[in-house]
């Protein structure tokens, strides 16, 4: 059994229990929230990419059935028990402005 002792993560300064993976995947997390970066985690692996900022960028578009790529083109999937992308793929999507809804 893996051990579970306090760590503080040196970016948020947060005190909890965790395995000495939990906290380097918690350290690494904070690390690229920092410098401004979208962070997920998707199968075990901490991913990251430039925030794609909501006020400007509509949703993915998904199907409402079962997986489906992002209707966008922007490389993200999604299904009822997993999802991945090179950005977040449950943010917003940098493939779909807003302003092309406004009629900007």
């Amino acid at each position: 059994m893996k051990e579970v002792k306090a760590w503080e993560c040196e970016f948020c300064g947060h005190v909890t229990p965790r395995t000495e993976e939990g906290a380097k995947q918690h350290e690494e997390m904070c690390r690229w929230e920092k410098t401004g970066h979208d962070v997920w985690v998707e199968n075990g692996k901490v991913c990251h990419a430039p925030k794609v900022p909501p006020e400007l960028f509509g949703s993915h578009g998904y199907a409402d059935d079962g997986t489906s790529d992002c209707g966008y083109g922007c490389g993200c999937w999604a299904g009822p028990c997993n999802s991945g992308g090179p950005v977040n793929p449950l943010g917003p999507c940098p493939r779909n402005p807003k302003a092309n809804k406004e009629g900007k």
